[in-house]
């Protein structure tokens, strides 16, 4: 596969956690395309390298939407023999794809995506989960929200996204009542701290909010 440089036309939209969009050769850039919707069983067969080439990577996990499509991906990576691996959860929009290689192309450098997974590693071990930016709202669809205490707030109906597409408010509905009069109660989180906790399918609020 030829070598992937930064200089000129952008490969993905990368819009969340201050990525930029690298570019390629002229004649690399017809060989790429969207990762998001391809075969289930591509994202675990194929290739998978970072923007420069110079870390591998290996699918550990695949994380659905509710229409039963890979929306994000947990990668371990590697980055040299000398380096630690790490693990990182993407969005499948953060990689693009070059079917004449099998290769599977993440927008970001190690570097930057390690600092992201040391990032993460912390928030996990403080609140349990992973920011909901780093998953997307198709995996969060339908999820139940729930304060830091366990008490259930409603299930996930729509996401409120920023200029830049990061997730910025959370709408859930929640049934207040008996059975013979019920109503739906509509609210709006903040985001900023909410955490994605894969293992429970639950969106968790910190105490802080």
């Amino acid at each position: 596969m030829k070598r992937i440089w930064q200089a000129g036309t952008a490969i993905a939209a990368a819009t969340l956690f201050g990525a930029y969009a690298p570019s390629i050769l002229p004649h690399d850039e017809a060989a790429l395309e969207a990762a998001r919707g391809l075969d289930g069983n591509t994202y675990f067969e194929a290739r998978i390298t970072e923007v420069d080439g110079r870390a591998v990577g290996t699918v550990e996990r695949v994380h659905l939407n509710q229409e039963g499509q890979v929306e994000a991906l947990d990668i371990r990576w590697r980055a040299g023999w000398t380096a630690d691996p790490f693990t990182l959860t993407q969005s499948v929009d953060r990689f693009s794809y070059d079917r004449s290689a099998n290769t599977l192309i993440s927008d970001a450098r190690a570097d930057i995506m390690r600092s992201w997974a040391e990032e993460d590693a912390r928030i996990v071990a403080r609140s349990g989960g992973l920011p909901v930016n780093r998953v997307g709202e198709g995996v969060l669809a339908g999820a139940e929200l729930v304060a830091a205490d366990g008490t259930p707030l409603g299930r996930l109906v729509n996401v409120e996204t920023g200029s830049d597409g990061a997730i910025q408010a959370l709408v859930t509905v929640q049934q207040t009542g008996n059975w013979f009069r019920s109503r739906a109660e509509r609210q709006t989180w903040p985001a900023e701290n909410a955490r994605w906790d894969a293992s429970e399918r639950v969106i968790r609020l910190t105490a802080g909010i």
